[in-house]
């Protein structure tokens, strides 16, 4: 249920805009000390700067937004499009994240 929460707020924060260039989002301080940290401990080692597995970068909302071999990771607006979301619910068999 926290990777839920985790992901709906990902999406909300889309639209408040993450700093491509860095790596860290800019903006909302529950984003900032929440959601930030479990991304980069449950995600950005294979979808970060470093490494893309399946060509997917979470480490900026521009890379999440254009996302990886399957498509974008999140859209904004449907989440129920996301793939993000797909993966932490298990709807699909090849998009269950975390492992």
């Amino acid at each position: 249920m926290r990777w839920f929460a985790l992901v709906l707020f990902v999406l909300s924060a889309t639209s408040a805009g993450w700093a491509d260039e860095l790596e860290q989002p800019a903006g909302d301080s529950h984003f900032r000390e929440t959601v930030w940290p479990l991304l980069q401990i449950k995600c950005i080692a294979c979808r970060g700067a470093e490494k893309q597995e399946g060509g997917l970068r979470l480490d900026s909302r521009g890379a999440a937004l254009a996302g990886g071999e399957n498509g974008p990771a999140l859209v904004e607006g449907k989440p129920d499009q996301s793939l993000l979301i797909k993966a932490i619910r298990f709807d699909a068999p090849d998009f269950q994240m975390p492992p």
